[in-house]
Order: structure tokens, then C-alpha cells, then sequence
């Protein structure tokens, strides 16, 4: 008899707990549909969406028993919602007209889709967007942290930078991106670009980036880029508005540098360097000079006979050890060089010049020997000094047009005799013998 007794109290304790929850979900349903339920459901979904869209307002929210539509927007930017509720599994569509409305370190545009569902205790958002000409697909999971992991391509160069708020005209090109978070971990950012460079020269490249990152102004980066002009290597950081980077440069083309250091240097050069934003100069170290590049270049060297005259492009003609200073603007370069211990090299020039003179440059020991002068990127002028007082050469506003034209009007003395040279595009004429103690003498003095 209890024991019908206790099943009856128990179905009944069950039947009342079913009609107590119907009517809880009733209620919640009904709730839902007055303008008070649905003005809180609209504060705890903007709360939600506060949470990675700071300012975003719910502009628009219908829904049903299972069903709902909603649209947000924070300025310029919608994003617009609509699915299943339980479980949550809804399609969503984005229409960013401006990016810096929702991130201070980004610009421009994009539009957005995909759907969001929830995956164990992950809210998913997963779709494709597209910008700056290019598409990337995108799977983002949030929970107390984010994890993200994207990959597109296509995009045009010019259009990411400004996006990126990145100031740098010169570049064109497509690139490929790659983006990997795990959760309580920095951003991976794999950037892959073919494209051209284009200010003063002009150079394609290939680089490949990559960019651990807390933010746009707390990251670094490490880059390797195979250009026309040779191979660089960089690494660097960014840290609130301030950057800085180390490079190394491996068989670079002086040649095709031209159009930056105006006269046509040859050979191929190995340097390494520094730069760093908060004084906008750029340091490097070759071999055989340094030096720094901010509105103008500047440089040291030493080096051998036979380096320096690799390096200009032209016949060696003597051995000695030459440095000096070289400094560059936009439009016009100057330069201060000293040989020492000078020695002609016996070559066509000295056989030529020992022909009409009767003197060895190859047999002689100059001393030293001064240059001076100017150049752009059409031609070079400059003076020439020796100081050896038994033999001497100068030259004054002789102009060496490139690649390979000049006209030169070289004194030289030895003893008392005093020859005056022609030398243009190839050839050597005297054009005048003196004694050197007559008080005319054309005898250069710097």
C-alpha cells in the first residue's frame, strides 16, 4: 500500500516539476515578446558583442521561439546576423566601410561573411573576407582567450599597406598572407609578395615576412627578400610608434643602384646595418666603408688600388692605398679621395704616356695624389693633384661623361719639362711642352 502510495507522489512530483519547467520557458518565451524581454535580451547581446566590438548598438533584433535576425553597428560599419538559437548556428554578413571605426591601427574597407556556432565551449565564427583586392578565408574561435587562423591571397601590395596605415608609396605588388593564433599565444603573421619597387630605381622582388605580434605597435618581424638588386635580410621590432631594424645585404648590384647613387658604380658589394625610426637614419658597414643614409648618403672608405677602381668602373691605373669621403644628395654627389704611396700600373696608359714624353709613370713613386670634385647622374668632374717634388701631376675640371666618354686635360712634370695632355674618349695628345721654370706654368695648386 506505501509503496502505491510513494509511486503516485512521485509521478506527481515529476508531473509537477514538467509543468513547473514548461511554464518557466513559457514565461521566458512570452517575456521574450514583450518590448521589456526584448530590451534586456538586446542589452545582454550588445554586452556580449561589447566584449570584442567596443561602442557596437544593436540596430535591429527579431526572433522566435528558435529563430532570430539581428543587425549591429558601431559608425560607418553593419553586421548583420540570422539563424537558429539552440543550438547556435546562424549565417552573418559585414559591411566594414571603415575600418579605423573599429581598430585605431587599421583603415579602408572590407566586406565579410560566413556563419557562427558554438563548438563544445568555443563560439565560432568561421567565413571569408574580402579587402584590398584580395580574399582570405578565416576560422576564429573565443573563449576566455582568441585563437585565429586565416590564409589568403591576391592582395594588392598598395591597397594592404594603407589598410595597415603604412606609408610607403613605392611599392606595388601581390601578396599573400598567412595568420595563426592558438589561444594565451602572440599572432603569426606569414606575409608572401612578389612585387616592384619604384623610387629613384626601379627593382622587382620576392620577400617573405614574418611578424609575431601583440598588437600593430608592439611586434617583431623577420623578413628575406631576393630583389633584382641582390638579397636582404631583415630583422626588427615595432614598440608603440617607434621601430627599428638590423639588415644584411649579400651581392648587392651597385650598378643598378645608380638611380640613388648617381654615378654608375660597378662590381658587387656585401654590407650590413642598422636603422631606427626615432632619428630616421640608417647606418651600414661593407668590408672597405661605412657610413649613413637619412635626405643624403655619406660614406668613408680604404681600400686597395685594384677595389677602388672596381668599384668606379674604370681601368686600374694605379696601386696605392685610397680613401675618402663620399657624400650623396638627391640630385648631386661630392667627393674628397687621397691615394698614398702612389704607383702607377704599366698598362696601354703608361706606354702611351711614356711614348710622347718620355716618362714611366710605372717606374715613378707619386706620393700622393689628391681628387676632388663633383658628379650627377650624367657625369663626373674633378681635380687631380700629386705632391712628389720630382714628379708631379694635376688636372683641373677634367669631366668624365658616362658610361665611358671623358676629356681630360692633364699637366705633367718631371724635372723642368712640363707636358700638357689631351686625354679624351681613348686617346692622348700633347698639346703644349714648357720649362717648368717659366713663371706662366699651368701647375694646379689646390
Amino acid at each position: 500500500m506505501f509503496k502505491k502510495i510513494y509511486k503516485k507522489t512521485l509521478g506527481y512530483k515529476l508531473f509537477l516539476g514538467f509543468l513547473i519547467g514548461i511554464g518557466v520557458v513559457i514565461l521566458a518565451v512570452l517575456l521574450m515578446l514583450t518590448p521589456i524581454g526584448s530590451g534586456i535580451l538586446k542589452k545582454v547581446i550588445e554586452s556580449k558583442i561589447d566584449r570584442y566590438i567596443p561602442g557596437a548598438e544593436i540596430t535591429y533584433l527579431d526572433y522566435g521561439v528558435n529563430n532570430f535576425s539581428l543587425a549591429a553597428q558601431k559608425g560607418h560599419n553593419i553586421i548583420k546576423v540570422y539563424g537558429a538559437i539552440f543550438p547556435l548556428n546562424a549565417m552573418f554578413e559585414g559591411n566594414v566601410e571603415n575600418l579605423s571605426e573599429l581598430s585605431p591601427y587599421y583603415q579602408g574597407k572590407m566586406n565579410l561573411s560566413g556563419k557562427i556556432y558554438i563548438d563544445r565551449d568555443d563560439f565560432v565564427i568561421e567565413g571569408m573576407s574580402f579587402f584590398a583586392n584580395g580574399y582570405m578565408n578565416f576560422k576564429v574561435k573565443l573563449n576566455d582567450d582568441v585563437s585565429i587562423h586565416a590564409k589568403g591571397s591576391d592582395f594588392d601590395l598598395k591597397k594592404l599597406l594603407y589598410i595597415l596605415k603604412i606609408d610607403y608609396p613605392w611599392v606595388e605588388g601581390k601578396t599573400d598572407i598567412q595568420v595563426n593564433k592558438e589561444k594565451n599565444s602572440l599572432f603569426n603573421v606569414e606575409f608572401k609578395t612578389i612585387g616592384e619597387y619604384k623610387n629613384r630605381l626601379d627593382t622587382e622582388f620576392k620577400a617573405i615576412t614574418n611578424v609575431k605580434m601583440k598588437n600593430k605597435k608592439d611586434l617583431t618581424f623577420e623578413s628575406n627578400i631576393n630583389a633584382d638588386i641582390g638579397n636582404i635580410a631583415l630583422n626588427g621590432q615595432v614598440q608603440k610608434d617607434k621601430w627599428n631594424y638590423r639588415f644584411n645585404a649579400q651581392n648587392i648590384d651597385l650598378l643598378k643602384l645608380k638611380p640613388i647613387l648617381l654615378y654608375p658604380f660597378h662590381t658587387y658589394t656585401n654590407f650590413t646595418g642598422v636603422y631606427e625610426s626615432s632619428n630616421d637614419v640608417l647606418k651600414f658597414k661593407g668590408k672597405n666603408f661605412r657610413g649613413f643614409a637619412d635626405s643624403r648618403i655619406e660614406m668613408t672608405f680604404k681600400m686597395d688600388g685594384k677595389e677602388f677602381f672596381d668599384y668606379i668602373g674604370v681601368m686600374q691605373l694605379l696601386n696605392g692605398v685610397i680613401s675618402g669621403t663620399i657624400k650623396i644628395n638627391e640630385k648631386f654627389g661630392t667627393f674628397d679621395i687621397v691615394s698614398n704611396d702612389t704607383k702607377f700600373i704599366k698598362n696601354s696608359f703608361t706606354n702611351k704616356i711614356r711614348y710622347l714624353t718620355g716618362i714611366d709613370l710605372s717606374k715613378e713613386n707619386t706620393g700622393k695624389v689628391f681628387f676632388k670634385g663633383h658628379f650627377d647622374k650624367n657625369q663626373t668632374v674633378f681635380d687631380m693633384l700629386s705632391t712628389n717634388q720630382n714628379i708631379s701631376l694635376s688636372v683641373k675640371k677634367g669631366k668624365f661623361t658616362y658610361p665611358d666618354k671623358y676629356e681630360i686635360v692633364l699637366y705633367l712634370r718631371k724635372g723642368n719639362n712640363v707636358f700638357k695632355l689631351l686625354l679624351k674618349n681613348g686617346n692622348i695628345r700633347v698639346l703644349e711642352k714648357r720649362d717648368f721654370r717659366e713663371r706662366d706654368n699651368k701647375i694646379l695648386v689646390f
